[in-house]
Parts: C-alpha cells; structure tokens; sequence
C-alpha cells in the first residue's frame, strides 16, 4: 500500500462528496415541486369530492369521478416523486460513504503496514468493524427486499396502466357514437389525464425501482468493503495483537483468529501471490543495485573464506586426537557408564575445534571490528558448530555402523532409519536458519527473508511428518514394559501416535503462521500436563509406600483383634482410594488451569451458601458410609479370630471362645445379620444427613413386609429349619454330608440354603426346609468297609487269615486314624462266582475312603503272594443235542472243556 494511493482514494471521496450535494441538491428541488403538486392535488380532490355531492345528472356525478379519481392520481404521483427524491437522497449519501469507507480501508491498511497501532487498538478497531461489518449484512438484505418489493409493485403498476389505456380506448370509442358535448369531451380529456398519470406513476415505479436497485448495490459494496476492512485488522490483530502477548495470557480464546485466519486462507493466498511480483521486483532491484553488489561480493568472499578455514583448519588437530583416542580404546562390549563417558568425548573432539573458532571469531567481533561482514562469520561459525555438535550427539546415539558402541538399544535397520532422518533435520535446521540470519545481519531484503522463514518451517514440518511417519521406529524408542506403569504408557504410546504426529503438525502450522506465542502455549501446557501427570504418579505411589511400610509392614502390626493383618489392610485399602482420589483431582484442576480454563465460576458456585450445605450433607454422608464400611470390616475380622481362629493359636483370653469347625458355621450368619443391620442402621443416617425423613420409608417397608410375609411361608420354613440346623449343630461347614443321592462337602450353612459341593466338583443348593433326613460323615467315627470275592476253588479260612493280618499290619502302621483293631467278621455272601469276605475297621471321620483304598491295595498284594485266586465271573453253558449228533456233542464238549481251562489260566497270567 502506498500513500498515492491513497491520496487518489481521497480525492475520489471528495468528488464523491461533490457529487452527492449536487444531487441532494436535485433531489431537494424535485421534492417541494414534489410537494407543491401534492398539495394541488389534494385541493382539486377535495373539489372534486365537493362537485359531487352538487351533482344532479348521471354525466355530472360520472365526472365529478372522473376528476377525483384524477385528483387521487397525482396525488399518488406527487408522493412517489417525493419518495423518489429522498430514495436519490439517500443513494448519494451511501455513494459517499462507500468512498470514505474505502479511504479508512487504505489509511487503516497504511497505519498497519506502518506498525503504528498498539495491539489494543487493533483489537477495538477489529470489533468495531465485526460490528460494521454485521449492520452491513443485515442493511444488505434490507435492502434487497426493498428492491424486491419495488419490482413487484412496477409489474402491477404497468398492469394498471395497461387496463387504464384499455379503458379509455373503449371510452373514446363510445364518445365517437354518441352526440359531441362538452361534458362528453371534458370525461374523455378527464379518461385521457388518467392514463397519462398511470403511465407517468409506472414510470416513477420503475425509476424507484431503478434506484432502490443501486442503493442495494450500493450497500453491498459497502457490505464488502466492511468486510475486507474486518478481515485486515483481524488479519493485523492475528499478527501483532497475539503475537505480541505473553504466553501466560494466551488461552483458548486465542483459537478464534486462527479459525479467522483458515477462513480467510483463499483470500490470503490470492494477496500474497498478487504481491509476488512487486517483492520480487523490489527483490531483483535491491540486488542489482551497484554499491549493494559491491558489498555482496565483499561480504560472500569473507563468508567463504571463513567457511574454508572453519572447515580444513580442524583436520589436524582431529587426527591428533583420533590418535590419542585410539591408544586408550577399550574393546567391547562396554558398560553403559562407560560408552555415556566415551560418546561424551568423541563428541568434544568433534565439536572442540569449531568452538575455539567460534570464541575467535565472537572476541574479533566485540574487540576489534564490529562490521556487517563479520557478524556474518560470526554467525556462520556458530551454524557450523551447532551442526557438528548436533550430528555428533545423533551419530553417537544411533551409530548404525556399529551396534556395540551405540547408546541407544535397538535394531540395525531402525537405528539406520533414525540416523538418516535426523541428519537431514540436523542439516536443515541448522544451515538454512544460519543462512536466514547472516541475510538478516548484512540487511537484505526482508521480503527475501521472510520467504525464507516460511520454507524453513514447511520444510520442517515435512521433515518431521518424514520423520515420525514409521511408527515401529518411533514405538522401538520407549522402554519396554516391565511393570503395570511402563505397560500403560507403551500401549497408550502406541495408540495416540496418529494423534501426536498431528500435534506435530499444527504446532508446525501455527509457527509457519506467525502464532509463535500460541504454539508455544500450546506445547508449554502439553509439557506441563505430562510432567503434573509424572508427579501426581510419583506423589501416590510415595504414599502408597509409606502406608504399606507404616501399617503392613512385618513388626508393626501386632497379630491382635482391631490391629490385625486384616484390619491393617482394610484400613490400608481405603486410605490408599481416598488419596489417589484427592491427588489425582488435584492434578486436574491443574491441569484445567493450566489450559487457561476459568474456574473461577466454580470456585464460586462451590463456596456459595447452598453449595456448602449440600456439600456438607453429601460429605457427612459419605463419612457415614465410611465410618459403616470400617466398622462393618472390623467386625468381620473380630468373628473370624472369635469363632474360626483354631484353639491351638488362640491367645489364653480367647482359649474359651474358640469354637473350631463349629465357629465356621456360625460365623456366615452372624456376618450375614451384621450386615444386614449395619446397611439398615447407615441407610437411615444417610438419609438423615441427607435432609430426607426415613419415617414414612419405614411405615412403607413395614407394610410391604407384612404383605410379604403372607406369601413367604416357604421362606419362613426355610428360614426357621436353618436356625435349628445352625444351633443344634447337626451340619457345619467342613462336613461331608449325604443328602439322599447326592454327596458333598459342605461350604455354607445359610438361614435359607444350604451349599454343599460334589466330589465332582458341582456346587449345589439345597433349601433348609427340604432337608428331611441326611448322612453326615464327620460325627465321632466311622466304619471303613472291604468286601473281597474268592474263588470257590480257593481255601476260604487261608484267605481271611491273610485279610485279618493285612488289616493288623496296617493298623499298626496307622494309629493315627485307627481306632480300632480291624476285624474279618467272615463270609457275607455266596456270590455267583466268589466267595464275598468283609474286613471292617473303626477309623476317625472322613478317613474311611483312604483306609479302604489302602486295604484294598495291600489285600491285592497278599492274596498274590498266597496264591489266593480272585476269580473272574463265571457262566455255565448247556447246549441240546439233536437226533444223531453224537459227533456235534463231543465237539461241543471240547469246546467248554477248552473255554474252561483258558478262564481257569486266566487269573495266574494276570497276577503275573
């Protein structure tokens, strides 16, 4: 923008202001004539009104209407005169103001361009012109519809126009015939005044019309230019109102001039590239400029010159030191102290040299020459060392040629894909940023540079897209997961990768533009976030470790009632939640802070009046169930040291109450009715701390129980067969019980069932109430039974004799269980192919099944050792002999003999 340019827009606002008097001028002038014709008007119309009450014949009344009708017209025309005048009024003033518009447009442009406003008046010019902007819209469409209406009623107006000249050629027609009067010729001059005021009104429409139709141009014009001066200062409030903040007061609000910005990105493109060729102009002007080049030449050679010697002088000094390196090198592998401590040194070696050059080069400069040329070696000397220092560090981190000095643990081909990639970004963040400054320090053009700056983070942004694109290699970088912590963040890693890629992306964009401040906002806020994170972790699981150490800890818990292990870790449980709870809380309203969320609304909703009573009540309610739950879990923990605790490891206080296997039974229910009253106790209080009358509750729940109680007599019985159950004792948890065809190890003995589990491993219920009658295996003692069958062949008391003493035998080895001396009581049975003997002994409960199995096995043995035959079944056949089959039965009488001694063969093969 140039200021003549702005000096012709100026003298275009005032040939527009010229104008727009000599036509408000015009416009006056027509509206009196305007006026004057309306005030005729309406006196011929109140004669004609007046002429035709005196009418007395039907040619008189019909022109005394005529006249009025006439009278009416130019009156409606004098009207739309006058509205004409002001409609041409008020298109001279819009026109008047579209080019003043355009002037503030071009002087707000050229204070912009200057840097002369101050962020805050940017921002109050900016919404003044939001708010323009907005009335202009709206005038927009006012005046649309004005034009809209205007076209119609021109239609109807040439419509009436159209009948009014059809009339009047009907009239003429009709006169012709009749006898010439002179009132006949005063209705046709009358008829003929009225088609040429229709016609004369449809054109006055139509030229308002007309006019209605620029003013909407007019006001869309100024619509629009409204519009380009919001976009600029939203566009300069973008680049020096938020640029300029402190990135503490950035906050989500700032979001909405990037949203501008996106919307306004066509437009943006459009004016930098219709300014391309002038900065290039400017550009190609600047360089060809001769002392310019003069000066280029000269400050391009000290560059070069100063390039050549940063980049030869180090050569010997670095085989000097490769060679000293190579006399202490330690062959691998190293520990990882140990390859930290030599990357460290290789990376001094590389970048020890350049650094002396660049302290060379940063003392001439202060001490001895202060020029252009100079700062410019300055710079490039701290390019070249920022990039050899940078690529050390990488080459040592990586070091895909050799996996064993690499500090970095990973595979060949990631370490090759990471190496390439960061060298590239090292290269390109390093050499053409030092590029950009010494263009900067030798003052080149500043179109050039900011070009310039606008490639490097494209380019940048790019490379790191390029970058992080591989996720395997990316993932590869984290620390594999080893514990419930490190398993979170790697698979969270894994999955919000696409997500972080994006960040990348838009912090880039944002840099790219110029919302360097919000950018770093944004990155500020998510490094915080992850490090309040971090110390909300560390800060838990710091507690969590002294609550461990201060209540479960072996030495500090006594093994005693409410200090018991379980009490300990109870109590440990709960507090552990709350405080997880509280730190973690905190941490999110810090981190809402953080990102510049307002909390004050509430801050101040919570400290109201009403919030505290609420809160209190919820609090205290929460303390109640709290308080309820400890209670409740201590009182768990007190009837199982009471009632299951053994009696051997009970304390001598409590010798008298330990009640064994018949605790475990009456534990369940004494829990079962504590927990029961507790919950009803903790209801009511809550309900009171909550503000609620528990009292028509409890009238409800009465009655509803009493109508429950009517059909619940199966749940009666149940409940009244289980308390006699409990306390006679007859079935405890721990027995094993036979409940007509199912057997099983009992677990709970409840006031309604009763669960039992099957050898199988079925967990079974059974109601109270249906126990009729049951076997119950633990009560004093019980009989271990063996029935063993022998061959009839065999001698009977030889066999018993060798029961009886493999029963003494065991018995003495099992005292234990014994309880009494086993006894043979005999034969019981003449089966169909043994003899049946019984062996009993008297053993302690649930003992018998092994006592058998042991029995059975050692009787097995013996009887193989005696020769004591156990037979298999037996079956006699009998075969009928037909008439002359002598030879059939003596066939058949081999067969059976040979049948016979292949089952009688058949017990010693098995035995041996």
């Amino acid at each position: 923008m140039s200021e003549e340019e702005l000096k012709a827009q100026q003298e275009k606002v005032v040939a527009a202001q010229k104008a727009a008097e000599t036509e408000k001028e015009k416009a006056e002038q027509e509206r009196v004539r305007a006026q004057q014709e309306l005030e005729r008007a309406q006196r011929a119309l109140e004669e004609a009104k007046t002429a035709k009450e005196k009418a007395t014949t039907a040619e008189q009344t019909r022109m005394a209407e005529l006249k009025q009708q006439v009278a009416e017209l130019k009156a409606e025309v004098a009207k739309m005169k006058a509205e004409l005048a002001r409609e041409r009024i008020t298109l001279a003033e819009n026109a008047t103001a579209l080019a003043q518009k355009k002037a503030e447009i071009l002087a707000r442009k050229l204070e912009a361009e200057r840097g002369t406003l101050s962020p805050t008046e940017i921002l109050n010019r900016y919404e003044w012109a939001k708010t323009e902007a907005e009335r202009a819209a709206a005038e927009v469409e006012t005046a649309k519809n004005r034009a809209l209406l205007a076209q119609q009623e021109l239609e109807a107006l040439k419509r009436e126009a159209e009948l009014s000249r059809l009339k009047l050629q009907v009239e003429k027609e009709q006169a012709s015939a009749a006898p010439g009067t002179s009132l006949i010729r005063d209705i046709l001059r009358s008829l003929e005044e009225i088609s040429r005021l229709t016609q004369e009104k449809a054109q006055v429409a139509e030229e308002r019309a007309t006019i209605l139709q620029e003013q909407a141009q007019l006001v869309a014009e100024r619509a629009r230019v409204t519009q380009e001066l919001e976009r600029e200062l939203s566009l300069q409030r973008n680049r020096y109102y938020l640029w300029k903040r402190e990135p503490s007061q950035i906050s989500w609000t700032a979001l909405q001039p990037v949203y501008t910005d996106l919307v306004n990105l066509r437009s943006l493109v459009i004016i930098w590239l219709s300014d391309l060729p002038g900065q290039l102009n400017a550009l190609k002007d600047s360089l060809l400029a001769s002392n310019r080049l003069r000066q280029m030449v000269g400050q391009g050679s000290l560059i070069v010159v100063a390039f050549l010697l940063a980049m030869l002088l180090p050569i010997p000094f670095q085989r000097g030191l490769q060679r000293i390196l190579d006399r202490y090198t330690v062959p691998p592998p190293l520990p990882l102290g140990k390859k930290i401590l030599r990357a460290t040194v290789r990376v001094l070696y590389h970048t020890l040299v350049r650094a002396f050059l660049l302290l060379a080069g940063i003392l001439l400069f202060l001490f001895v020459t202060r020029g252009k040329g100079m700062l410019a070696v300055v710079i490039l000397l701290a390019g070249l060392t920022a990039y050899r220092f940078i690529k050390s560090v990488v080459q040592e981190l990586f070091m895909p040629w050799d996996p064993e000095q690499r500090l970095i643990n990973c595979r060949d081909s990631i370490a090759s894909y990471l190496y390439r990639h960061l060298l590239r970004i090292t290269i390109y963040v390093t050499f053409l940023p030092t590029l950009i400054f010494i263009l900067k320090a030798v003052e080149y053009h500043e179109g050039l540079i900011a070009l310039l700056w606008l490639i490097f983070r494209l380019g940048l942004l790019l490379l790191l897209v390029l970058l992080t694109y591989n996720k395997e290699a990316m993932v590869s970088l984290l620390p594999r997961a080893e514990n419930r912590l490190e398993k979170i963040i790697y698979v969270t890693a894994t999955k919000v990768y696409p997500l972080f890629i994006l960040f990348i992306i838009c912090i880039v964009a944002l840099q790219s533009l110029g919302y360097l401040n919000l950018a770093r906002f944004l990155v500020r806020s998510l490094v915080l976030t992850a490090i309040i994170l971090a110390a909300a972790r560390l800060i838990y699981k710091g507690i969590e470790k002294f609550l461990r150490w201060w209540l479960l800890s072996e030495g500090r818990v006594e093994r005693d009632l409410l200090l018991s292990r379980e009490a300990a870790e109870t109590l440990y449980d709960v507090l552990r939640y709350v405080i997880s709870y509280l730190v973690y809380i905190l941490a999110i309203f810090t981190i809402v802070g953080i990102w510049g969320v307002d909390l004050s609304g509430i801050y101040a909703t919570l400290t109201s009046e009403t919030s505290r009573t609420y809160l209190w009540r919820f609090v205290s309610a929460g303390l109640v169930i709290l308080v309820s739950t400890l209670l409740l879990r201590l009182a768990y923990q007190l009837i199982d040291r009471v009632f299951i605790l053994p009696p051997e490891e009970a304390r001598a206080w409590r010798k008298k109450l330990a009640m064994g296997e018949k605790g475990k039974t009456i534990a369940p229910l004494l829990k079962d009715l504590l927990r029961y009253t507790t919950i009803f106790i903790a209801g009511v209080l809550v309900l009171l701390r909550l503000g609620v009358d528990p009292t028509p509750i409890l009238a409800g729940l009465g009655v509803i129980s009493l109508a429950l109680g009517f059909g619940a007599q199966t749940l009666v019985r149940d409940v009244i067969s289980g308390l006699f159950i409990l306390f006679e004792g007859l079935i405890r948890v721990g027995d094993v019980v036979n409940f007509g065809d199912t057997a099983g190890l009992v677990e709970e003995v409840g006031l309604r069932v009763t669960k039992y589990r099957q050898f199988s491993g079925e967990l079974r219920v059974i109601p109270n109430g249906e126990i009729r009658a049951f076997g119950n295996f633990n009560r004093q003692w019980v009989r271990a039974v063996v029935t063993v069958g022998v061959a009839y062949e065999q001698d009977v008391g030889k066999a018993m004799r060798v029961m009886e003493e493999v029963g003494k035998t065991w018995a003495m080895e099992r005292t234990d269980i014994v309880l009494e001396t086993p006894e043979v009581q005999g034969i019981l049975d003449f089966a169909d192919s043994a003899i049946t003997i019984r062996l009993v002994v008297k053993v302690k409960p649930l003992q018998h099944w092994a006592a058998e199995r042991e029995l059975r096995r050692r009787i097995k043995e013996a009887f193989d050792r005696e020769g004591v035959e156990i037979p298999f079944p037996r079956r006699v056949v009998y075969t009928r002999q037909e008439q002359n089959g002598a030879e059939t039965e003596q066939q058949n009488l081999a067969l059976l003999a040979e049948q016979a001694r292949e089952v009688k063969e058949a017990p010693s093969q098995e035995g041996r």
